[in-house]
């Protein structure tokens, strides 16, 4: 049986044993490295079976890559020499960066700073949120659940970009649950009262006449006409009560000494009484249109705010992913 070649590689230091002889000065691509190299019989390594031999007790280590000789003959040609696999790095990701960082080390600013900077960023998000609704209720009289849902979100948005990369436990979400529900109130109100007012304006402008002086003398005159002694001769009204299209053409839907004896009533009150009139006259046209906030609100929302109170405490605290 030949005799099989040793060399090293100039590259790697790798030592490779060739079992084929005719390899010998022909130019070959390492194994290990992959550089190109010329075999060269490495004359040295005669001797060492040997040395090896005259030492029995001592442990025989196996020569650094003598797995190689496992690989039979190796062709001459680069094409024919086995790949090389490349181990690839694993990414490793920083510690401080993988895990929620809850140590004031390295934190640009204080704890009360960053729950400041959170209440700031928290209720611009839920401002945005609440506007967003506002608007959609204002110009299609709709509510959509699923719009108070977008303004937890933004709330608990703000919030997280306020706490930047840091883990604050349950501080941030709850701060964005207490802006959520400030920004779901505000909006559902605000959105339903430009709705409202919108929808009552030509209602309210015509209301508004009604407070006109001219409507509290003709309750007087009322009292008066109808405490008139039978057999009283008065003059005929210009107008039939109704008639009127502005509140200057009371006086004429009254006869004329009706209207003076209530006008010199009127004149004889002094200004606080005339006010107290005039404050209960708009409290009563204020009661008749006006629709008080909680009347805005019905069982369905309890489902909506809720949903939306969950988004913005997950988003704030990271649940939901950063």
């Amino acid at each position: 049986m030949p005799e099989p070649i040793v060399c090293q590689c100039p590259h790697c230091d790798a030592k490779l044993k060739l079992k084929n002889p005719e390899l010998a000065g022909k130019k070959i691509k390492c194994p290990k490295c992959a550089e190109p190299i010329v075999v060269t019989p490495d004359e040295t390594d005669v001797t060492k079976p040997a040395r090896r031999a005259a030492k029995p007790l001592e442990p025989e280590t196996p020569a650094e890559d003598d797995w190689l000789s496992d690989l039979g003959d190796v062709g001459v040609g680069e094409d024919k020499l086995p790949p090389v696999i490349k181990k690839k790095k694993k990414a490793t990701v920083p510690g401080e960066i993988r895990e929620r960082k809850r140590s004031e080390e390295g934190r640009e600013l204080s704890l009360p700073m960053h729950y400041v900077m959170m209440g700031v960023t928290g209720l611009v998000g839920g401002l945005i949120g609440a506007a967003i609704w506002a608007a959609l209720i204002y110009f299609t009289g709709v509510e959509i659940g699923y719009v108070a849902i977008l303004v937890g979100a933004c709330a608990g948005i703000g919030v997280r970009l306020g706490a930047s990369q840091w883990d604050f436990g349950m501080g941030p979400g709850l701060l964005a649950v207490a802006v959520a529900i400030v920004a779901l109130i505000g909006g559902k109100v605000v959105g339903g009262r430009m709705y409202l007012n919108k929808e009552l304006g030509e209602i309210r402008a015509l209301a508004m006449q009604f407070q006109h002086d001219n409507h509290l003398i003709a309750e007087m005159a009322d009292e008066i006409w109808e405490d008139s002694p039978e057999g009283t001769q008065l003059s005929n009204p210009e107008l039939e009560d109704g008639d009127y299209d502005t509140p200057e053409q009371i006086p004429k839907t009254y006869p004329k000494e009706v209207w003076e004896q209530a006008l010199a009533k009127w004149n004889a009150l002094t200004e606080p009484e005339k006010q107290k009139l005039r404050d209960y006259q708009a409290q009563l046209f204020k009661a008749e249109f006006e629709i008080p906030a909680e009347a805005l609100f019905g069982p369905i929302d309890v489902l909506w705010f809720f949903l939306a109170v969950g988004a913005a405490f997950r988003i704030a605290t990271g649940e939901g992913g950063d």
